[in-house]
């Protein structure tokens, strides 16, 4: 009776937030018979518990939990939980959420948030298409909701380090962030300036001053230098492998471009990458065996060929 008031309004909600996946949603159930997915017997079923718990670990793909009906589930599982007796409204409410949860996080991680055609009209790359409603349909048979799910995500690489470089840079803004570099004249090596503690700091922090380096087979134990102040040789292999990282001149030198892109708050790196996340979703399934990678911003063409 829902599924089919909804058809008939052209529109629908479920305690009090739109059911986005008017298509996908009635699709799914009218191939089970309109059999509930995840209340049984009266009860929530046991993958209810390990599936908000994905839903809530979205961020790691650089998505907004929020986005997927998460205050509404809670609000409503609890009173489920709490009132075994509850009307069967709120567990429709709640079957329909979790079900168009499914859906539009699948639908994200299958093709963006964004429709990349609504900022680039002329946006051409064959872009990935599956029935969501047939994921959902063959999960709720199984009951493997999250690795259906995760079967949509990008198999890029790219994607994958994307994700990782996210995680690590989180755990950096949780720790307060990176040091600040004041402004000042080029620093280069030889130099001897206060500055240069802030250099050590910052390059510590995001892992270009090494501790450690590689010799003989092993590695061994950096000395920190006796004077902090003086720009030394370490400081300057630092200051080049932040630069390569950037896209900058690798020239061991802090002057105005490397010392700007020192000093961009953790959090834009994190909404960097959480854009570039995106922008994988809207990619083909398969690059191919062979493609070039432009780089616009870094003037910059990649050859690929067979992973390499």
């Amino acid at each position: 009776n829902r599924l089919e008031a909804g058809n008939a309004r052209g529109e629908w909600s479920a305690a009090g937030d739109p059911i986005l996946a008017i298509r996908a949603l009635p699709a799914a159930y009218l191939s089970r018979q309109f059999a509930p997915i995840w209340i049984r017997d009266g009860q929530l079923s046991p993958e209810v518990g390990p599936f908000l718990d994905y839903l809530r670990r979205a961020r790691e793909e650089g998505l907004n939990p929020l986005d997927y009906h998460l205050d509404a589930l809670d609000s409503l599982g609890a009173l489920l939980q709490g009132e075994p007796g509850t009307g069967i409204g709120p567990r429709v409410d709640y079957e329909l959420l979790l079900s168009d949860a499914f859906l539009i996080y699948g639908s994200h991680l299958l093709q963006g948030r964004v429709n990349p055609v609504s900022i680039d009209p002329e946006w051409l790359a064959n872009r990935r298409n599956v029935s969501m409603e047939s994921v959902l349909a063959a999960a709720a048979e199984t009951g493997r909701f999250e690795q259906a799910l995760d079967g949509l995500l990008p198999r890029q690489p790219g994607y994958s380090r994307l994700k990782n470089a996210l995680a690590r840079l989180r755990e950096e803004a949780s720790a307060g962030g990176w040091e600040e570099v004041p402004e000042g004249r080029t620093l280069r090596e030889g130099d001897t300036d206060p500055r240069v503690v802030a250099v050590r700091t910052r390059l510590s922090q995001s892992g270009d001053l090494q501790k450690t380096v590689a010799s003989g087979g092993g590695s061994v134990v950096v000395s920190p230098a006796a004077d902090p102040t003086v720009f030394d040789s370490l400081l300057t292999q630092a200051v080049q492998r932040f630069q390569t990282r950037h896209g900058l001149d690798a020239d061991g030198a802090v002057g105005a471009a490397t010392l700007g892109a020192m000093n961009v708050p953790v959090e834009a790196r994190i909404r960097q990458i959480e854009v570039n996340l995106e922008r994988w979703r809207w990619l083909p399934e398969d690059l191919g065996s062979q493609y070039i990678l432009v780089n616009i911003a870094g003037i910059a063409a990649t050859m690929v060929e067979d992973g390499r």
